[in-house]
């Protein structure tokens, strides 16, 4: 990977950390609570969009972040404070190259759907950046209040950058997806979606989801059985590969 190193302060646990990387693969290691999430959280932050860290995280209104990063045989840096300003995000972007995040699914969960949903709403988003941009700067939510701000908002998001635009529509990332709930959700929609369109092979996305579940609780390997539903809702099944 192009990062060689990640520093923020105020951010979960920590006052201020930095954390090196290498080249390769690299494994947070460590008890509940020390800030492995918060740490892969703050990457998610800094480099995909739209996903944005959830605000309990942070301990301050500004903290200052800082990445170092390989430029052909050159390590340079880029930083700053958060809310990251668009610019110094696409020079991220830029420099750092095209990322994802994919949050690990919780263990155990008795969520139900009650349906399909339908695509990542709009306003939803609008309104988390909103509170974000309110609680990093209150002399604008003084100034405009709260609703002025979600305006601003509003059409930033309806006019902004084709970079970013563009990463948006790649994948819809959210600091919600950490959450299981919103994992059983996805794999009732994507089982809808293949029935409704007469596309099983869109149950393929479904049955990689499973099969990394399955690299995880090695000795006892599952597959994907299918959408059962209860009183409760809709919900996922999966049963032993013999």
């Amino acid at each position: 990977m192009p990062i060689a190193s990640l520093y923020f302060t105020d951010i979960g646990p920590f006052d201020e950390i930095e954390f090196e990387f290498d080249r390769q693969v690299n494994v947070f290691t460590g008890p509940n609570k020390v800030g492995k999430t918060a740490a892969l959280l703050m990457l998610g932050e800094l480099l995909v969009f739209p996903f944005t860290a959830p605000d309990k995280l942070y301990r301050s209104e500004s903290p200052k972040w800082k990445l170092r990063y390989s430029s052909g045989t050159r390590v340079e840096s880029i930083g700053g404070n958060l809310p990251t300003d668009v610019n110094t995000m696409l020079a991220a972007y830029e420099a750092i190259g095209p990322t994802c995040f994919l949050p690990a699914q919780r263990a155990g969960t008795d969520f139900r759907a009650s349906g399909p949903s339908s695509s990542h709403d709009l306003e939803s988003r609008t309104e988390e950046i909103a509170k974000r941009v309110a609680r990093a700067r209150p002399a604008e939510l003084r100034r405009y209040g709260f609703e002025g701000l979600r305006n601003d908002v509003r059409r930033g998001m309806n006019a902004e950058h084709s970079e970013l635009k563009k990463r948006r529509d790649l994948a819809l990332t959210d600091s919600s997806w950490v959450d299981d709930k919103e994992v059983v959700q996805k794999i009732v929609d994507l089982d809808y979606a293949a029935y409704r369109q007469e596309r099983p092979e869109i149950r393929n996305v479904i049955h990689k989801i499973i099969s990394m579940v399955s690299e995880v609780t090695e000795g006892f390997p599952v597959r994907f059985a299918g959408v059962g539903e209860d009183e409760g809702g809709l919900f996922p099944q999966a049963g032993q590969d013999l």
